[in-house]
């Protein structure tokens, strides 16, 4: 009897393991899918890099039977190689000279803080850039004369910007530019959404660019 149970308790782990290692291939190939065919398949790849030691330790496991060794070689294979492109060591590649500068990041409404709001235009500052796209953007009063927006335009040296929001919710999305905006489009995802964006055109010197700035949903995935 305990024998039978024992057995009953490997199987059962080789289902869950063959489960994690259809995920694991799932995660591989999500990249290449279009994201309207199986969306949430986009988010496997995050976590694959945390599932080589079960690899590891599944290829060890079931050494003695040829097909599962390989098929966990294989698992432990596309987790490393995704592993490698999503954490790669060392600092980003360098930026060629001529290139339009982008940064992204969601400021969290500051967290109502006003001390926040110099503390996100001294790091954005340091890296120099050409556009900014601020995501969960809360355009409150800093003075009495200024609100976020503008007071972050001064303190970032770029006087063309633009924010929008939801009329519903207190945080929208924003564009800072070094560069003249001619048209500004809002992108609103759907009624039910908490997030909205902006589409940009840019007066470049080597001519109009468009710049998106989404917010993606933190929640759930709509149409």
């Amino acid at each position: 009897m305990r024998k039978r149970n024992k057995s009953l308790f490997f199987r059962i782990l080789l289902l869950v393991y063959i489960f994690l290692l259809l995920g694991t291939l799932a995660g591989g190939l999500a990249p290449y899918l279009d994201v309207s065919v199986l969306g949430y398949v986009q988010f496997l790849p995050v976590g694959l890099s945390f599932l080589i030691p079960l690899h590891l330790l599944a290829a060890w496991s079931y050494r003695g039977s040829r097909w599962l060794l390989l098929a966990a070689l294989l698992g432990l294979g596309v987790s490393v190689w995704v592993g490698m492109k999503d954490y790669r060591p060392g600092s980003s590649d360098p930026i060629p000279e001529g290139d339009l500068t982008v940064v992204s990041f969601n400021v969290r409404t500051f967290e109502y803080q006003n001390a926040r709001v110099d503390e996100a235009a001294e790091l954005i500052r340091s890296l120099e850039p050409d556009v900014v796209c601020l995501q969960e953007f809360r355009n409150h009063p800093i003075n009495e004369e200024e609100k976020a927006d503008s007071y972050l335009a001064r303190k970032l040296g770029m006087k063309y910007y633009r924010f929008v929001t939801l009329p519903v919710h207190i945080h929208g999305a924003v564009i800072f530019s070094r560069f003249p905006i001619l048209k500004i489009d809002t992108l609103y995802v759907s009624p039910k959404e908490i997030n909205s964006g902006i589409l940009a055109t840019l007066a470049l010197p080597t001519g109009k660019v468009g710049v998106a700035n989404l917010h993606l949903s933190s929640f759930h995935l709509e149409g």
